[in-house]
């Protein structure tokens, strides 16, 4: 019987949801995904292990996103590990500012780097990493129990919560002075009022206030506060035109599908635009047979915006079409796609996606992200893609 997982978290109140996929292709996903958590540590101040979002030595810093994504999605491979996982979490953490701005990254000197992208772009931090400060906090206070760790660290993620301007219930990047937004599309200006960050934020706080109830720390109800307010002005962003949640209100009003499938996971919106954006991911699928490129998946792998759209707008001109951030094809988006498509009653559409994410891990390589028509692809080795998906699979019965 298909059951709904919480893998962050026993106190977390987010919903997703589980595929399954056929046993040799989970112990393969479970053995790879373990292989790079080994490969891709590193060693920080003080002989604390760090992680690189990559086992392939691209990226050589801890990232909060992705360790945070990593540590949120698979926290037993983590305990698996002969290390100190909170010193990890604790070096990143350390590293926030008293105003609760959040580094981008932390290095092995022990150099907090709070612009993402090129140090170039006239961007001073990246909005999502406030939530994604949170979000780490939660995942390690609740899957490893750990009440005096939250105590401890609980100020630190509300004041990283609190930093995040809101207008209208939504996060806001200042269209006169934007800031990056979504690390995923960090080479975009994606001003005014938010998607994804808005979402990034909910969850966090609904985590937050969870975990604070739990343990006495912190304001609770200030937390639930912050999500139901982002809860209450999402529809602000629905697109009828396309079925689907816009990235922004300014700018990128364009239709946003790792944000939209995010937004179904959360269990966001009416049971009728939950629906319609699960119909929309359902509907692509089908429409491909499982195998050439629709304008949202490749290889099972979710590309941003639908084709032929790409972004307006770039810091330093925009990553050729189709590539990288403007239009390649990512798997890690699946930890929310694969429950958007299960929890409005997509399963098999769901199984279908993961398998042939699988079968293209497998065959080509675990890659940042792809597009085959281009013959492009990210770096190899990417422990997010191998993460996210692993999850939310499980062996099939």
């Amino acid at each position: 019987m298909r059951r709904l997982l919480l893998p962050f978290a026993s106190l977390s109140t987010v919903l997703t949801a589980f595929t399954p996929i056929p046993a040799p292709d989970y112990a393969w996903l479970v053995n790879t995904t373990a292989s790079f958590l080994r490969k891709c540590e590193l060693t920080g101040v003080g002989n604390v292990t760090l992680f690189t979002p990559d086992a392939s030595s691209s990226y050589g810093a801890q990232w909060t996103r992705d360790f945070t994504m990593a540590l949120s999605s698979v926290p037993s491979l983590f305990r698996a590990l002969p290390i100190n996982v909170s010193a990890s979490v604790a070096y990143t953490l350390s590293r926030v500012e008293p105003s609760g701005r959040v580094p981008d990254r932390v290095q092995a000197n022990g150099a907090a780097v709070f612009s993402p992208g090129s140090g170039g772009w006239p961007i001073t931090l990246a909005w999502d990493n406030n939530a994604y400060a949170g979000l780490l906090l939660a995942a390690y206070a609740g899957a490893w129990s750990d009440a005096p760790f939250f105590c401890e660290w609980e100020p630190t993620a509300g004041r990283a919560l609190s930093l995040v301007p809101l207008v209208g219930g939504l996060a806001f990047n200042d269209p006169a002075a934007p800031n990056c937004s979504f690390g995923f599309e960090d080479s975009v200006v994606v001003p005014g009022r938010q998607l994804t960050v808005s979402l990034l934020l909910h969850d966090a706080a609904t985590r937050l206030a969870a975990l604070a109830a739990a343990t006495g720390c912190g304001d609770a109800g200030r937390y639930a506060t912050l999500a139901a307010a982002v809860a209450a002005s999402v529809d602000d962003l629905f697109d009828p035109a396309s079925g689907l949640f816009l990235a922004s209100d300014t700018l990128e009003t364009l239709p946003d599908v790792f944000g939209s499938a995010y937004l179904v996971a959360l269990n966001l919106s009416t049971p009728a635009r939950r629906a319609a954006v699960g119909g929309f991911l359902a509907a692509q699928w089908r429409a491909s047979g499982g195998s050439p490129a629709t304008t949202v998946f490749q290889e099972g792998q979710v590309r941003h915006l639908p084709q032929p759209l790409l972004w307006k707008k770039c810091w330093e001109g925009c990553p050729s079409a189709g590539t990288y951030q403007n239009g390649a094809f990512w798997a890690t988006p699946l930890n929310w796609v694969l429950p958007a498509l299960e929890l409005t009653g997509h399963g098999a559409e769901a199984q279908g996606v993961a398998e042939a994410t699988l079968a293209s891990f497998r065959a080509g390589g675990v890659m940042e992200c792809i597009n085959r028509d281009k013959d492009y692809a990210g770096v190899r080795d990417y422990v997010a893609s191998a993460a996210n998906v692993l999850g939310v699979v499980e062996v099939a019965a």
